[in-house]
């Protein structure tokens, strides 16, 4: 009997690349785009399946539609954004399988189960879960920083469309922009309270666009409602893995660090040089945090 695959689910090219990386190789694997994806080739999966007709972000309306295409997969992989996290709790609770989240590594074992791995612990310990054979799991994983060898996969089309949605989509406020790219981003401009308020947050977001960065935020920033959850970074939120990462007012808990300590570069603006974020940081600047990005949007737009 052949093996079940592993089949991800995205709604980006990028995103089903990083997916696919948390797969150990020679698995298996299916992946399953959704809306306008862009172009599949050189996915390093076995089949992709594009569904141009499922697009959305209410998983009650496109849930039912993926679900039929994911059937018989022995495991379905969704990243960790808000939709991600929305559709995978649909499909736990509808098909009541269960589901395990922040997972970075997934392998099968030889009787045909199922291993998967996260940090915990801030990053200094690895957990391991095992899902029994013939036991069919969601997983909502945070992708490391990998390199994925493209493949060859079979392409094929799916007709299949989303049901009428009951969500209402409210644009947010231009402070909000940029947050889907986050995760693939490779400068982050990231934010914590140290900034003074949501009133400061207009020089970070200029910063942002000026040097092409995604926005950023702590826990704390995003608990204040200074920004929302969809750009907040930490064990909880979005695990990002920049060439640069510049950190302005932020402290450095323990569940931030862990969701942006495979940064190439980390810059960190705090007025306190002993906040435990100068201990990951490759250059600290001990100032205001506003008073250097003032200045250092000054200096890049000088330059252009």
């Amino acid at each position: 009997m052949p093996e079940p695959e592993v089949t991800v689910v995205a709604s980006d090219v990028a995103t089903a690349r990083r997916l696919l990386g948390v797969v150990q190789p020679g698995t298996p694997t299916r992946a399953v785009l959704l809306g306008d994806a862009g172009d599949a080739a050189g996915l390093p999966a076995g089949r992709v399946v594009l569904a141009p007709g499922l697009a959305g972000q209410d998983p009650a309306a496109v849930g039912p539609g993926v679900a039929a295409l994911v059937a018989g997969a022995g495991a379905v992989l969704l990243d960790s954004t808000q939709p991600g996290r929305d559709l995978a709790g649909w499909l736990s609770a509808t098909a009541d399988l269960p589901l395990v989240w922040q997972v970075d590594a997934l392998r099968r074992t030889p009787d045909g189960g199922i291993e998967v791995e996260r940090a915990v612990m801030g990053g200094s310990h690895r957990l391991t879960q095992r899902v029994p054979p013939g036991q069919p799991v969601i997983v909502l994983a945070r992708p490391l920083p990998v390199e994925v060898e493209p493949g060859r996969p079979v392409v094929e089309r799916s007709a299949l469309s989303s049901g009428p949605s009951a969500l209402e989509i409210v644009p947010l406020d231009p402070a909000a922009g940029g947050a889907s790219r986050l995760a693939g981003a490779r400068v982050v401009v990231s934010v914590g309270r140290g900034i003074g308020g949501r009133d400061q947050l207009g020089r970070y977001q200029r910063l942002a666009d000026v040097t092409g960065a995604a926005l950023g935020a702590s826990r704390a920033a995003v608990d204040s409602g200074w920004l929302p959850f969809s750009h907040q970074v930490g064990q909880t939120g979005a695990t990002v893995a920049p060439d640069l990462y510049l950190a302005f007012g932020i402290s450095g808990a323990v569940q931030h660090l862990a969701g942006m300590r495979a940064s190439k570069r980390v810059v960190a603006v705090n007025t306190d040089p002993d906040a435990p974020i100068s201990r990951l940081a490759d250059l600290v600047i001990v100032a205001d945090a506003g008073a250097v990005a003032d200045e250092l949007l000054r200096r890049l737009e000088e330059g252009r």
